[in-house]
């Protein structure tokens, strides 16, 4: 699967985006993010925390 989708996303980048498997599919909004992704910092401290501790 993966080489198929690698081989269609190559030929969508080389000018032909009607081979698009997405382009018709409606990407929801995630749930609590509006713009700016203000969680990265809270989850960077937390991995770097983890990563001191472990």
């Amino acid at each position: 699967m993966s080489t198929l989708i690698g081989s269609t996303m190559t030929d969508v980048m080389d000018g032909r985006p009607d081979l698009n498997p997405w382009k018709d599919f409606d990407w929801p909004a995630i749930p609590g993010y509006f713009g700016r992704p203000w969680f990265l910092p809270i989850l960077g401290a937390y991995y770097r925390i983890k990563d001191l501790v472990a």
